[in-house]
């Protein structure tokens, strides 16, 4: 199931979609002049006892409920517990309570996934479901004792991560226009990062007291707030002394105009008259000891 799935449907409809066949299953079983006794024990083989089915229910209602999953995750935990009723009716046969399984049973169906060829991370997901289930029934005396806390999960298989040639980077560094403030400002985040290997949250952290010119190194306070020294780069300094001309006059500026915001307020008092932009420079907050600045002089945010 796709993570970027969109679902705003209510619990209710989400549960009847997923849930139809094993009520369906629930259900008693009509049988007609034609039917044999042979095909009456067939058909209720693949039976769900009324209390495996309300056991499924409340568990979904306990997600919904008390953990306040969305309707994507109990959407997700319905499809996993129809596949684990799936393999119940193929492999293991009726059963009347959840008392019933044992661990062979759930390394059955740990096979039963495999045999399927379902993905590794699948398979986890839906391990992960039991175990879930199975404590919730623990804790409501639904079961004696709970099979699935000694089953292990197969270690998922790591994959290469994709990353950027040297091309490529070389493109998005200079990507930003040299010649323009806001361009010298995002050529310096782009080669503190690169340089630095900094996280989005603690570029933004950086103060100018963080950089040591001379040793050419910065502190940076990653989570939580352990401090490290990590080095910068010759490309990296270039960039940041180039940024810093600019955030200078840009400060400066800022400075004039937020000087200048308290007389013209007073004139505006006076008049009667209001002025929205006036409001709008001198209630910003200049991080005057922030290294990347916003154009109206705030510090960026990750």
């Amino acid at each position: 199931m796709s993570d970027n799935l969109q679902c705003d449907r209510s619990f209710a409809a989400i549960f009847a979609e997923n849930w139809i066949k094993i009520t369906m299953r629930a259900a008693p079983l009509a049988t007609s002049e034609n039917t044999t006794e042979t095909d009456v024990v067939d058909t209720q083989t693949a039976a769900v006892s009324p209390a495996v089915a309300s056991a499924f229910d409340l568990f979904l209602r306990y997600l919904k409920i008390e953990r306040n999953a969305s309707d994507l995750t109990i959407k997700s935990y319905s499809e996993d517990l129809a596949s684990f009723q799936d393999y119940l009716v193929d492999r293991v046969g009726p059963i009347e309570t959840l008392d019933e399984l044992t661990i062979n049973s759930l390394r059955g169906y740990v096979a039963y996934l495999h045999e399927c060829n379902y993905a590794k991370t699948t398979i986890a997901r839906r391990l992960a479901c039991l175990r879930t289930l199975f404590r919730f029934c623990c804790r409501e005396q639904l079961v004696k004792a709970n099979p699935a806390k000694s089953l292990r999960t197969p270690r998922a298989g790591r994959k290469l991560p994709h990353f950027l040639s040297t091309e490529q980077i070389v493109a998005l560094l200079e990507a930003p226009p040299a010649t323009e403030a806001l361009g010298l400002r995002d050529r310096a985040i782009l080669e503190t990062l690169y340089s630095a290997g900094l996280r989005v949250a603690e570029l933004v952290g950086l103060n100018i007291d963080d950089w040591d010119r001379d040793s050419d190194v910065i502190r940076v306070l990653g989570k939580g707030r352990k401090e490290r020294i990590v080095p910068v780069g010759d490309h990296a300094q270039r960039a940041l002394r180039n940024y810093l001309v600019v955030r200078d006059r840009q400060l400066a500026k800022l400075g004039e105009r937020t000087t200048r915001a308290p007389r013209a307020r007073a004139a505006s008092d006076a008049t009667g008259t209001g002025s929205s932009a006036v409001a709008r420079v001198s209630g910003g907050r200049v991080a005057r000891g922030a290294v990347f600045l916003s154009d109206r002089g705030t510090r960026l945010s990750p």
